[in-house]
């Protein structure tokens, strides 16, 4: 029976294949999970009996053709899969239980359950709520708080008021001319995949604001046209970027 609900899961693969699929013809690694457990009340509990299943489709790469390396990286931390050839999946006969993560998703007014996150067997579920302790929360003060107050209209701290005279200020020559900055595909991709790591964007989300940022600074999404000052602004539109 297919899963009926959301939540975190412990399962097995039971079934495996790697095909084109959608209509991009993307290359796809599709697994079918029986779900062994289901972690609620802070517990892991037996559910085998139920003999619910999943089936979760994971895209190797994107419709501009470059990898997707936020599903790559989940199937190699999870499944053990070196990453080189997909057709690994089939091959491989033993392949360990994960965890994933399953959620409601509407299309074409359907409803149905998907796969959201896979994580390895073994991982701690999130709580959803962390705290820092006293040294991260001095450093995290020190580090935006005089920020924070500019932005919010406080009053900064004062700067200190040095000693004696002021000395009078060097001359300055001309200002040599900056040059532009420049980046590549690869390193702006990796902060938009570094940034979805950091807030568990799925893959959809990270598709969309990838291609929004593209779109934006450029007025199209075709990154083979992109040139090498453009992706460095992409790189700057990485979704409330902290680098």
């Amino acid at each position: 029976m297919l899963a009926n609900r959301e939540g975190r899961f412990r399962a097995r693969v039971t079934d495996r294949g790697v095909n084109s699929t959608g209509p991009n013809r993307l290359c796809t690694v599709i697994l079918r999970f029986a779900l062994t457990e289901e972690y609620r009340d802070g517990e892991w509990h037996d559910i085998t009996a139920e003999d619910l299943e999943v089936v979760a489709y994971f895209y190797i790469e994107k419709r501009d053709g470059t990898l997707n390396e936020f599903i790559i990286d989940a199937l190699k931390e999870a499944l053990g899969w070196p990453g080189i050839d997909p057709f690994w999946f089939e091959d491989e006969q033993d392949l360990p239980p994960v965890q994933l993560t399953l959620e409601w998703d509407e299309y074409e007014g359907k409803k149905r359950i998907r796969v959201r996150y896979l994580n390895p067997h073994d991982a701690e579920p999130s709580t959803g709520v962390s705290h820092a302790d006293a040294d991260e929360r001095r450093a995290l003060s020190a580090r935006l708080g005089h920020k924070l107050r500019a932005y919010s209209g406080g009053t900064p701290a004062p700067a200190p008021k040095p000693a004696g005279a002021p000395a009078p200020p060097p001359k300055r020559g001309p200002a040599p001319p900056q040059a532009k900055k420049t980046a590549t595909m690869d390193e702006a991709w990796a902060l938009f995949a570094e940034w979805a790591k950091k807030v568990e964007a799925d893959e959809g989300r990270l598709h969309d604001e990838w291609f929004a940022a593209i779109k934006a600074v450029c007025g199209h999404e075709d990154a083979e046209r992109v040139t090498p000052e453009q992706w460095a602004e992409i790189q700057a539109r990485v979704p409330d970027c902290p680098f």
